[in-house]
């Protein structure tokens, strides 16, 4: 298995948020044997993500951790551009993560916040023990959360446990 981690912010290039997910990551694969494959910060730049996403995809023994991108707004393009590299498709309404957040939010919900009910055709969510407000996973193989450390990381410590906790498990 080749573990990528996508660190999506141009607030960590520019030095107004310091990266805290490489070191976590690291740590957390190694606590079962395994170690990153390569590691990318990029900007929240549409073509860019895009591209990336496509390198990993290309890799058949890739699994993807994408950290950012995914709230209300404007510059969050993570779903969008999941949905069309990894399903060749538009996003499409999630409805049990758009009754979670009509329930946290209410009215408040609109306009942006329900946009992060849009999501690649055939997500399966990850629970967001901070506030419920989901990261999602694709084949089980491409798992997308916040870029708020306090929220991603116990989201992967999670999903890492369930699926990668057996270093010779082959996907």
């Amino acid at each position: 298995m080749n573990f990528y981690a996508i660190i999506i912010g141009t607030e960590i290039l520019n030095g107004r948020r310091e990266d805290k997910h490489f070191e976590f990551l690291k740590n957390e694969l190694a606590t079962y044997g395994h170690e990153l494959f390569a590691s990318f910060i990029i900007k929240d730049d549409r073509q860019l993500i895009k591209k990336t996403f496509e390198m990993v995809q290309d890799d058949e023994n890739s699994i993807l951790f994408s950290f950012g991108g995914i709230g209300s707004t404007p510059d969050d393009l993570t779903r969008d551009i999941a949905s069309e590299v990894f399903r060749a498709s538009p996003v499409v309404v999630h409805e049990k993560f758009l009754q979670d957040i009509i329930h946290r939010f209410k009215d408040k919900a609109y306009p942006h916040r329900i946009h992060m009910a849009d999501l690649p055709p055939k997500s399966e969510l990850i629970f967001n023990p901070i506030n419920n407000m989901s990261g999602f996973s694709l084949d089980s193989r491409f798992f997308f959360t916040p870029g708020f450390p306090s929220m991603s990381h116990p989201m992967l410590t999670t999903v890492i446990k369930q699926y990668f906790s057996h270093s010779l498990k082959r996907y």
